[in-house]
C-alpha cells in the first residue's frame, strides 16, 4: 500500500478526524481519545500502513503532550486537600503504593530494566485528572465526600506520578549541572515558589493587559510565554518538558480570573496538538501485540489485566477499610482504574528517548484505551444501579 507522508495532507486528515468522529463517541458518552488513538493504531506502519509520521508531525505531538499535562495541571482549579486526611492517606497506602509496586515486579518479571520497571510502576499508580473529574462532575458527586476524596485522591497520585517521571527521565539522561539530589530539591522548591507567587506575578500583569484592547489575546500570549519559558528553565535543571508544563498548569490552576485564558488553551490544545499527539501515539503502537502469542500478547494483555483490577480492588478495599460505605467503596475504586494523561504523555517521551519498547508503550496505550473506554461504562451502571436508590 502506498504510505502518506506529506505533513500538511495528514495534519488536515488528523485534524478532520479528530473534530467529526469524536462526536460519535461523545455521544456514546465514551471519550473521544479512543478514537483517535485507534485511528493512528490502523492507519499507522503497525496497521494498514497508510500513514509514515514524520519528523514535523512528531513535533506536533511533542507539543500535544506538553499541552496535555498542562491542561491536566489546570485541573486542580480551587481544589484543596487535606494532606493529613486518614481516610485518604489509607486510600494512598493501598490505591497507590500497593498498585505501583505491582506495576514495577510486571516488568521485572518481563526481564525488563529497572528504568522501565520504575516506569511502569508509575503508570500503575497514576489515574487521570481529566477524566475523573470529569467522571465526578457527571454523576452529580463532585460535592459530596465520596467525591471530593476521589478527586484529591488522583489529584495527589497523579502529582505524585510526574515527579516520580522527573526522577526516571533524569536517571537516565545525560549528567546535568546539578545532581540528583540537587535538581530534585530545585524542582520541589521551585513547585512551592510557583504555587506561592506565580500566580501574584499573573494577576499583576492580567491587570495591566485588561487596560488594552485585545485583552483576553494578551493574556493568552502571555500564558503561552510563561510556559515557554518555564519549560526552558525547567530543561537547563534536566527536567522533561512535559513535567515542567503540568506544574505549570498546576501553578496557575488557583488563579481566579484564569478561566477564560484556560478555556482557550484548551481549544487551542484539543482542537490541534493533542489530536495530533494521540494519532501519533497511536501509530507508533503495535495493534497486532494483542494477539502475538505466546510472549508478547501474554505480557501486554496481562499488564492491562493488572494495571486495571489492582486499582480496582485496592480502591475499593482502602476504601472499605477507610470506613465508606460499599457503594462509595465501588466508586471509588472504578474512579481510579483510568489511565489516559500521564500515562500517555510519560509512555511516549520514554519511548521517544528509548527507555522502552514498542511492546510496553502498545501496552500502556491499550490499557488507556481500555479504561477509558470500559471505566465510565461500568461507573455509570454502578451509580444508577447502586448508589441512586440510596441517595
Amino acid at each position: 500500500m502506498e504510505t502518506y507522508s506529506n505533513s500538511l495532507l495528514l495534519l488536515g486528515l488528523i485534524l478532520f478526524f479528530g473534530l467529526f468522529i469524536p462526536q460519535l463517541f461523545q455521544r456514546l458518552r465514551l471519550p473521544p481519545t479512543s478514537a483517535i488513538i485507534l485511528a493512528g493504531c490502523l492507519a499507522g506502519p503497525n496497521g494498514f500502513n497508510y500513514v509514515q509520521p514524520d519528523e514535523t508531525l512528531k513535533l506536533f505531538a511533542f507539543l500535544g503532550s506538553t499541552f496535555y499535562m498542562l491542561l491536566a495541571g489546570f485541573e486542580a482549579e480551587k481544589f484543596h486537600i487535606k494532606v493529613a486526611d486518614k481516610k485518604l492517606c489509607i486510600l494512598l497506602f493501598f490505591n497507590g503504593l500497593l498498585p505501583a509496586l505491582l506495576g514495577v515486579s510486571v516488568a521485572r518479571f518481563f526481564h525488563y530494566d529497572w528504568q522501565p520497571a520504575f516506569l511502569l510502576g508509575i503508570i500503575f499508580l497514576s489515574s487521570s485528572i481529566m477524566l475523573v473529574f470529569s467522571y465526578v462532575r457527571h454523576l452529580d458527586i463532585f460535592d459530596t465526600p465520596v467525591g471530593k476524596t476521589l478527586c484529591s485522591l488522583v489529584l495527589i497520585e497523579d502529582f505524585a506520578g510526574t515527579m516520580l517521571i522527573f526522577l526516571v527521565f533524569r536517571s537516565v539522561g545525560p549528567e546535568g549541572r546539578f545532581s540528583l539530589g540537587i535538581s530534585l530539591g530545585l524542582v520541589v522548591s521551585s513547585v512551592i515558589l510557583l504555587r506561592m507567587f506565580l500566580p501574584e506575578l499573573v494577576t499583576f500583569v492580567f491587570q495591566k493587559v485588561e487596560e488594552s484592547k485585545d485583552e483576553q489575546e494578551g493574556k493568552l500570549r502571555f500564558v503561552l510565554a510563561l510556559l515557554i519559558g518555564t519549560v526552558i528553565l525547567y530543561s537547563s535543571i534536566g527536567v522533561h518538558p512535559v513535567v515542567g508544563a503540568f506544574l505549570v498548569g498546576f501553578s496557575l490552576a488557583t488563579l481566579p480570573n484564569i478561566a477564560l485564558v484556560k478555556e482557550k488553551l484548551q481549544i487551542m490544545g484539543q482542537g490541534v496538538f493533542v489530536p495530533v499527539f494521540l494519532f501519533v501515539l497511536g501509530t507508533e503502537s503495535d495493534i497486532k501485540s494483542l494477539v502475538q502469542l505466546p510472549k508478547v500478547g501474554n505480557m501486554v494483555i496481562l499488564i492491562i489485566a493488572c494495571a486495571f483490577f489492582s486499582k480496582l480492588i485496592t480502591g475499593f478495599f482502602g476504601a472499605w477499610v477507610a470506613g465508606f460505605q460499599k457503594s462509595d467503596a465501588i466508586i471509588l475504586g472504578l474512579g481510579s482504574t483510568t489511565k489516559l494523561t500521564v500515562s500517555l504523555s510519560a509512555i511516549y517521551a520514554a519511548y521517544e528517548n528509548k527507555i522502552v519498547d514498542q511492546n510496553l508503550l502498545s501496552a500502556v496505550v491499550f490499557l488507556s484505551i481500555f479504561s477509558a473506554i470500559v471505566t465510565p461504562l461500568i461507573l455509570n451502571t454502578v451509580n444508577y444501579y447502586v448508589r441512586k436508590p440510596k441517595q
